[in-house]
């Protein structure tokens, strides 16, 4: 793999685990945005950044939520409401 500077434009609190008796535990997945795209000159966090990411951000969040679902696993929860940090 390789390393890239980013710029960090959120957080989502994921609550992994909690079937079968299992615990949650606590899963942070990071927003970034590669430092030499475009768009990291352009928007600070989340709250300043266009409709498509924002849209594709939705789209990561349901993917994080129901990836564990084929495997007979409940869907992962979010801290916040729902909503990015």
């Amino acid at each position: 793999g390789e390393a890239y500077p980013v710029k960090v434009l959120g957080a989502l609190g994921m609550m992994d685990g909690g079937g079968d008796g299992e615990e949650f535990e606590m899963d942070w997945k990071i927003i970034t945005v590669r430092a030499t795209d475009p768009l990291a000159s352009t928007v600070d966090d989340l709250s300043t950044a266009p409709k498509e990411v924002l849209d594709f951000v939705h789209e990561l969040m349901v993917w994080f939520r129901d990836y564990k679902i084929p495997d007979g696993k409940p869907a992962n929860r979010f801290t916040n409401d729902g909503l990015p940090y």
